[in-house]
């Protein structure tokens, strides 16, 4: 009965044994990578796989050591014809005489969701090379405008008069916000397309690296930093992650209250265990929740520049790179109560360091 529903499942499944041997394959396997029964398991399963064909080599293992059932992961396969097969690969141990003698391989079609991806990436390429164009086109003008109004200011100081120099005096601040939105544009164009890198890292060393950054900042308004708990061990990008905490104390920071800035970090485990999610709270002037879309815009503001200086893509910046990491951020907030900033980070099994 089990044999006739791994033949008859609409699944392209493989069974392989520890050393990636393939033992067996069911229909719809022999027809997704076009192989018959007889001449796919005379194969190991790394020559099916065009990118990390070692990948489920040593699994076994991993699940003995690690206590686990399943695993899942991406793999691109070589179909006969010469195609490209790509597949969500959920891996099963099966058990005999207490040990784990096969792995059960599922294949879940995500062909079309990875040829949409690559239309994003390019789309993503393309559009970087338009934003760094535009920036270094737009930077010319503005230069000469600060130039030539500078000059102005400073050869004819006597003939202009006040309100001439109050006019240049705002067309000088207006080339500075200009520059610094165009650096900024260029920050977030960024963000989405940098590489992470796929590392094992202590979260509070990414704590760290974001107080040091803002450290003049955060001594010149007796801000206080204080971590609840143990901080996780997580995987991905540190420095790109302590970009996010940096973002997300500067904003506190810049929108505190009438009481020096107090911020709170602590990370608990997700319900699925899968992830950290990271909170950040701060005692600052909060904002209205109906707004809490607008505040992860490009350049969308919540207060004039005038009360708050700068460009507004922090946050934008922050929910970019968090999204790399397959996560998601949100907020809650209360106007006069403060702001709480919430992240998911993928975790791992190396465990929790100390504050």
């Amino acid at each position: 009965m089990l044999k006739a529903a791994f033949n008859n499942s609409a699944i392209p499944q493989l069974i392989i044994d520890p050393t990636g041997t393939i033992l067996d394959a069911n229909r719809q396997a022999c027809q997704t990578l076009q192989q018959s029964h007889d001449d796919l398991i005379k194969l190991n399963h790394r020559s099916l796989v065009d990118e990390d064909p070692d990948l489920i080599s040593g699994l076994a293992s991993k699940f003995k050591r690690d206590n686990i059932l399943n695993w899942t992961t991406e793999q691109k396969y070589n179909v006969d014809d010469g195609s490209i097969f790509w597949a969500r690969v959920s891996v099963t141990s099966i058990h005999e005489d207490g040990r784990i003698s096969k792995l059960l391989l599922q294949l879940q079609d995500i062909t079309g969701l990875k040829q949409s991806e690559g239309d994003i990436q390019r789309n993503n390429d393309e559009l970087e090379q338009f934003v760094y164009i535009a920036s270094h086109d737009l930077r010319e003008p503005l230069t000469s405008i600060a130039g030539f109004a500078s000059l102005l200011k400073k050869r004819h100081k006597d003939s202009i008069g006040v309100e001439g120099h109050h006019f240049l005096t705002e067309i000088l601040d207006a080339t500075k916000r200009m520059e610094c939105k165009i650096d900024d544009l260029l920050s977030f164009s960024r963000a989405g397309r940098v590489g992470v890198i796929d590392g094992v890292f202590s979260l509070g060393s990414a704590v760290e690296e974001a107080r040091r950054n803002l450290a003049i900042r955060i001594e010149a308004t007796s801000t206080v930093l204080e971590i609840q708990g143990n901080l996780p061990t997580v995987q991905g990008d540190r420095s790109l992650i302590a970009q996010v905490f940096q973002n997300l104390f500067s904003n506190s920071i810049k929108y505190k209250g009438a009481d020096p800035p107090h911020i709170i970090i602590k990370a608990e485990p997700c319900d699925d265990e899968n992830c950290w999610v990271i909170t950040v709270r701060d005692n600052g002037l909060g904002f209205d929740m109906h707004h809490r879309d607008r505040i992860f815009g490009v350049f969308q503001r919540l207060y004039t520049i005038e009360e708050y200086p700068g460009t507004g893509i922090g946050l934008a910046i922050a929910k970019k790179i968090v999204e790399r990491h397959h996560g998601r951020i949100w907020p809650t907030s209360e106007p006069g109560q403060g702001s709480t900033f919430f992240f998911t980070i993928p975790r791992t099994d190396v465990g929790r360091d100390e504050k």
